[in-house]
C-alpha cells in the first residue's frame, strides 16, 4: 500500500515528502495563508478519499463548515458518511454553546488541559477503525494559554508515539514568535516535515509565501520560498516558479473601498481573560456580518480581531461603518463595562489587486493605517472616501487634518465621522 499522501497542494510543494505515519509541523505567521490552507487541505484530502479530522481552535465550527462548503464540498454528506469530523476546540473557550461529541470515538473537547486529554487520546488511537487519515490542528499555539510548554510538548510526544504505528498524517501548527526558542526547537525535534508560512510586506505590497524547511529522511527537496495566491472559491495554491506577479494579478485590478475594523484593547482582554476575550469576539462578529450583507460589502478575511471587508461603494462602506458604530453604541448602553466592546474602522477609496478571495495594494494598506487614528467607537476615512460622500451622509465629516502614514510616499488628509454621542475632546492648555 502506498505510503505517500497524494493531494494536489503537498505534491506541488515537494512531491513524495508527505508520508502516512508522519508529523507536520507548521509555523506560520499572524498574517499569512495559513488558515486558508488548513482548509485547503482538508478540502482536497477530502475530494482524494481519505478520512480527515480537523481541529479547530480559533475558528468557529460554523466556519470551518462554510469555508470547506465554499470548495464545493458537501460537509453534512461528509460527516453523516464519517469522513469528516470536525473537533471543537473553539466554543470550549468561548462558553458559547456546548461542543460536539466526534463519533466514532466520543471525543468531546470540554477542556484545554493536557491532562484532561490524555485519557481521550487513548480511546482515539484503541479505536481499530482509525487508520490512515489526516489529522490537521490549525492553531496549537492556544493551548499554552492553558498548560505549560511543558506540558504540552509532553502531550504531544506521546500522540506522535501512537500516530506513527496507527498510519495518521498528523499536520500540527504554531503561531511564529510567540514561544520560547527552547519549545519550538523541541517541537520541530519530533516532527518529520516543518513548514514556513510567512507574509512580508515590501514596497506597499503583501507577498504570501510558504516552504519546506524541514523534511527529514526524504532524500532532495526544494526548500526554496514558494509563492501562495487564492483562488476564487478561497482555495490556496502555489504559483509557478518564475511566474511574474503582474501576470497573475493585473487583469484583476479594480477600484474599491477598503474598510478594516479592529477591536479596541483587544490584545489587553486576552491576556486579562482569554474566555472572555474570546466571547466578546465571536458576539463582535455576529454584530458585524449582517451590516457588510446590508451594504454589500465582500467579507475578504479576518484578520485575529480584526476584519478587511471590500465595498463597491464609498458611500456604502462609510454607512455601514456608521451603522455598526451606532448599532453597538448601542448595544453598549445596555452591558456593564466589561462586556462592552469599541471599535475603530478605517476606509480608503483606491485601487486593488485581486488574487482569489484576498485583496492587495496600497489601498488596503491606506486604509489599515488610516484605522488606528480613529478614536475608540470611531470611524475615520481617507481624503478620496470624502470626495465621494460630501453632503451625503447621516453624520457630519469633518477634516482631522494632513498626516504621514507609515511606507506611503505621499502625505494624506484624513477625516473623521462626528457622531452625536461621543464625547467631545477637551480642551488644551
Amino acid at each position: 500500500m502506498e505510503s505517500v499522501v497524494r493531494i494536489p497542494f503537498f505534491e506541488d510543494l515537494a512531491p513524495g515528502v508527505f508520508k502516512y505515519g508522519a508529523i507536520v509541523l507548521v509555523e506560520f505567521q499572524a498574517h499569512s495563508l495559513w488558515y486558508e490552507t488548513s482548509y485547503t487541505l482538508a478540502a482536497q484530502a477530502l475530494r482524494a478519499g481519505i478520512k480527515t479530522d480537523f481541529h479547530t481552535f480559533q475558528h468557529p465550527p460554523a466556519d470551518v463548515k462554510e469555508a470547506l462548503s465554499r470548495l464545493t464540498l458537501n460537509v453534512e454528506h461528509l460527516e453523516k458518511e464519517k469522513h469528516f469530523r470536525i473537533i471543537d476546540s473553539y466554543t470550549i473557550q468561548t462558553g458559547l454553546g456546548n461542543p460536539e461529541s466526534v463519533e466514532p470515538y466520543g471525543f468531546t473537547s470540554r477542556s484545554l488541559k493536557m491532562s484532561d486529554w490524555m485519557s481521550q487520546m487513548y480511546n482515539i488511537f484503541n479505536e481499530p477503525a482509525e487508520t490512515r487519515l489526516i489529522h490537521i490542528d490549525e492553531n496549537d499555539s492556544i493551548l499554552t494559554n492553558h498548560n505549560s510548554e511543558a506540558e504540552v510538548l509532553d502531550f504531544f510526544r506521546r500522540s506522535y508515539t501512537a500516530a506513527r504505528g496507527r498510519g495518521f498524517l498528523f499536520v500540527y501548527s504554531l503561531l511564529s514568535g510567540v514561544h520560547s526558542p527552547s519549545f519550538y526547537n523541541q517541537f520541530e525535534s519530533l516532527a518529520d516535515v516543518v513548514l514556513d508560512f510567512m507574509s512580508p510586506e515590501e514596497s506597499g505590497s503583501v507577498s504570501h509565501l510558504a516552504r519546506v524547511r524541514i523534511a527529514r529522511g526524504s532524500g532532495h527537496y526544494d526548500s526554496k520560498w514558494r509563492r501562495l495566491r487564492t483562488l476564487e472559491n478561497g482555495e490556496v495554491s502555489l504559483v509557478e516558479v518564475g511566474t511574474p506577479r503582474a501576470k497573475v494579478t493585473e487583469s484583476k485590478r479594480r477600484l474599491a473601498a477598503i474598510m478594516f475594523t479592529d477591536i479596541v484593547g483587544y490584545s489587553s482582554l486576552s491576556q486579562r481573560s482569554e474566555s472572555l476575550a474570546l466571547k466578546l469576539l465571536g458576539e463582535h462578529r455576529n454584530v458585524l456580518r449582517p451590516f457588510f450583507l446590508k451594504y454589500k460589502g465582500r467579507e475578504v478575511k479576518t484578520i485575529g480581531d480584526s476584519f478587511l471587508v471590500e465595498f463597491s461603494s464609498a458611500l456604502e462602506a462609510v454607512s455601514c461603518a456608521s451603522d455598526i458604530q451606532k448599532s453597538i453604541h448601542l448595544r453598549n448602553s445596555n452591558l456593564p463595562s466589561e462586556q462592552s466592546v469599541e471599535l475603530r474602522i478605517g476606509i480608503h477609496l483606491g485601487d486593488v489587486i485581486h488574487e482569489g478571495r484576498d485583496v492587495f495594494g496600497d489601498a488596503v494598506n491606506i486604509a489599515s493605517r488610516i484605522e488606528p487614528l480613529a478614536q475608540p467607537g470611531g470611524v475615520c476615512v481617507s481624503e478620496q472616501i470624502f470626495a465621494q460622500i460630501k453632503n451625503k451622509t447621516e453624520f457630519p465629516i469633518v477634516s482631522n487634518g494632513t498626516v504621514h502614514l507609515k511606507n506611503i510616499e505621499e502625505p494624506v488628509e484624513v477625516y473623521r465621522v462626528v457622531f452625536p454621542w461621543e464625547k467631545k475632546p477637551r480642551a488644551s492648555g
